[in-house]
């Protein structure tokens, strides 16, 4: 017996144009589009304004209190994480201190608490 596969309708209208549009529409706060604007102009890999979205959207939705971080590298993540967060959320961003790498763009000072240990 031989079996058929449906065949997937095309997606009309999906193309380069369009997922630029999609990518682009979306809001971040402006210590996300800073950080991302930096990290870009210094060449540093930098999460897509989507990916910021996303993750300002289910820190948000799901009313985080505390985040931990692996892997902080310009600093974009952690604060598109931060924007989501309650206001008394406490994000724990951990990363090797490497030279060259970008400080991040602290949203609000009074949120922001860094401290350094060196292992």
């Amino acid at each position: 017996m031989t079996t058929r596969k449906k065949a997937l309708p095309q997606l009309a209208g999906l193309n380069s144009e369009s997922l630029d549009m999609a990518e682009n529409f979306v809001y971040n706060a402006e210590p996300v589009r800073l950080a991302r604007e930096a990290a870009i102009d210094a060449g540093t890999p930098v999460l897509s304004n989507g990916a910021c979205a996303l993750l300002t959207f289910m820190a948000r939705s799901i009313e985080a209190k505390s985040v931990v971080e692996i892997g902080t590298g310009s600093g974009v993540s952690g604060l598109a994480l931060l924007d989501g967060m309650t206001a008394d959320g406490v994000l724990t961003s951990i990363d090797v201190m490497r030279t060259g790498r970008l400080r991040p763009v602290a949203p609000t000072p009074a949120r922001v608490c860094r401290h350094s240990v060196s292992v």
